[in-house]
């Protein structure tokens, strides 16, 4: 008994000092010694919590145990979050919702406990839809009323926030919903890796900003040495990045994000999210020959709902843009059914996915039959990112008759954050206006698309501007165009840390590190004498 006390107070002051790994070490020695019957449950729960954070896969087995073991009804209602929020991203499908209903449902009916039955049902609704159960299982209708400010209030807001995103029909409402969740910051610590990203989704999905949310969360993951929450931060983040148009930053983030992801175990659900936002970012850059070499590199990859959705659709994009239109319709076809509920644009684009593909096929009037339903969806959100370019891809296909869509495209893309859609709008927009127009329009997307990373949208500018009589806008520097995250490692770098000071300094790899210096060495940013 004594051996087993000094090794959890050892393991309690290794989670207060930010190191998961020393407390596992500690309370698996604990668990061998062994515990006595009173000090048993203790020691599953602090060895599945801390596992929970570094490595899913074995925290299952002692946050279940632990679970079955311990018999108070509040400390059950904490750890049944952990274990339901771990059984989302690791279980079975179904699986998550299954046990944070039963979980619910177990809590006895005193108000005290009110507040936990909601962060349970939060947690049964999103788990069902991300694992893409029928919504007669999970959505229980009428939608529950949200009672208090408690983390379960929090929690069922940003859960009932996604279920608007999926309708499309009041983004208003999604966003007050995602703002109260995120108020306070009660979410953050009892959340951080599921409904905390879920709410910066939303506020992107419906054009608001969510940078404070990444940068909360990853200043959580540091001072936990939480790695589940890392990897969250890093990947979504990515994600926002890339819908908003600063690739490399994106790049880098989503880099990071996948290599957290694959060492903290989250293969299931989560595998296929960070690799199809990759190849996203690849395309838009214009390298179709990395994208291909990626694509191949990870499809063996188990994925499943979501991420294969998403996965089959960055497949098609890249195939469209190959000239290889028939397959990318083949692979459309195989994602079609997996989340076939959600209605909103903005999240699942598949009517404008085959539209391209069909355009291809010399089918433009049924691609434009496609297009007109969509941008009829997307004008019900309003967000002016997706009716942008829903409207961009509708004058392309109108060809001399799009100019009044492209210009609308571009004063919509133009408003917000989304300079690589808005430099392909302007681009599109010079092939159907007078030249003084054209030339003005190909300037300013070259500008945007060289600030951005698009290097693709870059050239496409320039070669038209060329076919004017007109001279390529000269690039700025590489230094000029780093993300803040290059920055931030080639200071280090240029100070003299080693590679995994500078990962353990911004949480990323020290693999991520190495590979964005060797990109900056090749891009010519500085040279072997630190310069």
């Amino acid at each position: 008994a004594w051996v087993v006390g000094v090794l959890r107070t050892a393991a309690a002051r290794a989670r207060d000092r930010a190191a998961p790994d020393a407390a596992v070490a500690s309370l698996t020695r604990a668990l061998q010694e062994p515990p006595d019957a009173d000090a048993l449950p203790g020691v599953l729960l602090e060895l599945g919590q801390a596992e929970a954070i570094s490595n899913a896969p074995a925290a299952m087995a002692h946050l279940r145990q632990a679970y079955d073991a311990i018999t108070d009804p509040g400390v059950r209602a904490d750890l049944a979050l952990t274990l339901g929020r771990t059984l989302v991203f690791v279980g079975t499908p179904g699986s998550a919702t299954r046990f944070a209903r039963e979980a619910g449902a177990a809590l006895p009916a005193d108000p005290p406990y009110a507040d936990d039955r909601q962060a349970l049902l939060a947690t049964e609704r999103i788990s069902g839809y991300l694992h893409d159960l029928d919504p007669a299982v999970w959505r229980r209708r009428p939608e529950p009323r949200i009672e208090g400010t408690g983390r379960g209030a929090r929690m069922l807001a940003v859960a009932l926030a996604w279920e608007a995103v999926m309708d499309g029909v009041d983004r208003a409402r999604a966003v007050e919903l995602a703002r109260f969740g995120v108020a306070d910051g009660d979410l953050l610590s009892a959340d951080t890796g599921l409904l905390w990203v879920i709410a910066g989704q939303v506020l992107d999905l419906c054009d608001e900003d969510s940078t404070g949310l990444w940068d909360a969360g990853l200043a959580q993951a540091h001072q936990r040495g939480d790695l589940f929450t890392a990897l969250g931060m890093h990947l979504w983040r990515g994600y926002v990045q890339w819908g908003r148009g600063d690739l490399r930053e994106a790049a880098q983030a989503l880099a990071a994000g996948n290599e957290l992801s694959h060492a903290w175990g989250a293969g299931g659900i989560a595998s296929g999210y960070g690799e199809a936002f990759q190849l996203g970012v690849l395309l838009d850059r214009g390298d179709l020959r990395a994208c291909r070499a990626y694509l191949e590199q990870v499809r063996p990859h188990p994925r499943i709902t979501e991420g294969a959705r998403m996965f089959g659709e960055a497949h098609a994009r890249l195939l469209v843009a190959e000239g290889r239109h028939t397959e990318a319709l083949d692979v459309l076809d195989g994602v079609a059914p997996i989340m076939a509920g959600v209605a909103n644009p903005a999240w699942r684009p598949w009517r404008s996915a085959r539209a391209r593909a069909m355009a291809g096929q010399g089918r433009t009037k049924a691609a434009l039959e496609l297009v007109e339903a969509e941008l009829e969806l997307a004008a019900v959100w309003g967000a002016p990112r997706v009716v942008g370019r829903t409207l961009r891809l509708r004058g392309e296909l109108l060809g001399g008759d799009g100019a009044a869509d492209l210009r609308a495209a571009v004063d919509l893309l133009g408003r917000g954050n989304a300079r690589v859609e808005h430099a392909r709008a302007l681009v599109s927009l010079a092939r159907v206006c007078a030249e003084p127009e054209a030339v003005a329009s190909l300037r300013q997307a070259a500008a945007l698309a060289a600030a951005g990373g698009a290097d693709g949208v870059h050239r496409d500018a320039v070669a038209a501007l060329a076919a004017l009589g007109q001279p390529a806008p000269a690039r700025p520097p590489a230094t000029e165009t780093l993300s803040a995250t290059e920055r931030q490692i080639l200071d280090r770098h240029l100070a003299g840390v080693g590679e995994r000071d500078i990962a353990e300094a911004l949480f990323l790899t020290p693999r991520s590190v190495r590979a964005a210096l060797d990109a900056m060495r090749a891009a010519g940013t500085f040279d072997a004498g630190g310069t």
